[in-house]
C-alpha cells in the first residue's frame, strides 16, 4: 500500500465519520443534517469502492455482488445535494410529493442494474463483470447522464445558496455569518469532487488515472477531508440552532422593556405594508423604518419569533402561497 491509497482510505474514515456524527446528532435542523450525512456518506463508499477495486480478482471470484452496489448513489447525489440546501437555508421548507420527481433517474438506474447484474447468480456475475456488464457505449452514456445530472444540481444549489447570500448580507449575527462560510465551503467541495468525476470519465481510454491523475485525485480529496474535520471540529454550524441562540439573547444581550414594542413595530411593517413580497428585501430595510441597527433588528426576530430573518420573511410568503 503506497502513501495515495493510505490517503483514499484516511478519507475515506473522516468522511464516515462525519457521515455517521451528522445521521446520529440530534440538535439543529435534522433533515439537513441527515441529507449531510447520506451525501458525505456516498462520497466515503465512492472512495472505498475505487480502493476495493486494486483488489479486483479477489473480489470478482470471491463476493461478485459487491459490485455495482452503490452505483445508485451517483444519481442520488445530485438531489440530495439540491435539498440540503433547500432545507439549510429555509427550515419552513417541506418536502411535497410531486418532487419524488427529481429521483426517477436513480430508480430508473437501480432497476436497470438489477435487469443487467443484480438478480443472476455468482458464477454468472463473475462471468459478465469479466466480459463487462454494459458495453462501451452504454457506459459513456451512463457516465455523461451521471455527470449532467450532478452539474445541473450544483447549479441549482448555488443558485439556492446565492439568493441565501443575498437575503442575510446586512444581517450581523455571527451564526448567519458563519453558515454563509459553511455553505460556500461545501459547494467547493461538491464542485471539486464533480471535476474528479468528470476526469476520470474523460480518462479512461488513457489510462493515466492510476498514476499521476490518481495520485492528485487522493492528495486533494486528503486535503479537502482534513479541513471539513477542522471546520466542523472549529465551528460546527450545521449543528447551531435558534434556540441556543435564544438562550444567550436572553441573558442579558438585548433584554429591555422596548423589546416587545420594537417586535410588534415589525411585524406591523413585514404585514401591513407587505414587506415579505419584496424579494429583495434585507434587514437594513426593516432597520431604516424604525430607525435602529439591523444587528438589533435581527435579535429581536431570534428572541421574539425564534427565527431567523430569512426563516422569518419565508414564512409569511409561504403563508401567502398557501392562500
Amino acid at each position: 500500500m503506497d502513501i495515495y491509497e493510505l490517503f483514499r482510505i484516511t478519507t475515506a474514515f473522516v468522511l464516515s465519520f462525519f457521515s455517521l456524527f451528522l445521521l446520529f446528532y440530534k440538535i439543529g435542523n435534522r433533515k439537513s443534517n441527515i441529507l449531510l450525512g447520506i451525501i458525505i456518506g456516498f462520497q466515503a463508499l465512492e472512495l472505498l469502492n475505487s480502493t476495493f477495486y486494486c483488489f479486483f480478482d479477489f473480489w470478482v471470484y470471491q463476493y461478485p455482488w459487491v459490485f455495482y452496489t452503490t452505483d445508485i448513489s451517483f444519481f442520488l447525489w445530485g438531489p440530495f445535494i439540491y435539498f440540503y440546501f433547500k432545507f439549510a437555508t429555509d427550515s419552513t421548507y417541506t418536502f411535497r410529493r410531486r418532487q419524488l420527481l427529481h429521483f426517477i433517474p436513480a430508480i430508473f438506474h437501480a432497476a436497470l442494474l438489477v435487469v443487467r447484474f443484480h438478480r443472476f447468480s455468482s458464477s454468472i456475475k463473475t462471468e459478465l463483470l469479466q466480459i463487462g456488464v454494459f458495453a462501451p457505449l452504454e457506459d459513456a452514456i451512463i457516465y455523461v447522464f451521471k455527470n449532467l445530472s450532478l452539474i445541473i444540481y450544483l447549479i441549482l444549489s448555488i443558485r439556492l445558496c446565492v439568493m441565501y447570500w443575498k437575503s442575510v448580507k446586512d444581517d450581523e449575527d455571527q451564526t448567519v455569518k458563519e453558515s454563509v462560510k459553511w455553505f460556500s465551503f461545501l459547494i467547493i467541495f461538491f464542485i471539486i469532487v464533480e471535476v474528479f468525476q468528470i476526469v476520470d470519465f474523460v480518462d479512461i481510454g488513457t489510462r493515466v488515472h492510476n498514476t499521476l491523475i490518481y495520485n492528485i485525485k487522493s492528495t486533494i480529496l486528503f486535503v479537502v477531508s482534513v479541513l471539513i474535520l477542522y471546520r466542523v471540529l472549529k465551528n460546527p454550524v450545521f449543528s447551531q440552532n435558534i434556540q441556543n441562540q435564544v438562550k444567550e439573547l436572553s441573558k442579558g444581550q438585548i433584554v429591555d422593556d422596548d423589546i416587545q414594542f420594537l417586535s410588534e413595530k415589525i411585524e406591523e411593517i413585514v404585514l401591513k405594508e407587505y414587506m415579505y413580497k419584496n424579494p429583495e428585501l434585507q434587514l437594513s430595510d426593516i432597520a431604516d423604518k424604525l430607525n435602529i441597527t439591523t444587528k438589533r433588528v435581527s435579535q429581536i426576530i431570534n428572541l421574539q419569533f425564534e427565527k431567523s430573518f430569512p426563516d422569518y420573511i419565508n414564512y409569511y410568503r409561504i403563508e401567502e402561497a398557501k392562500k
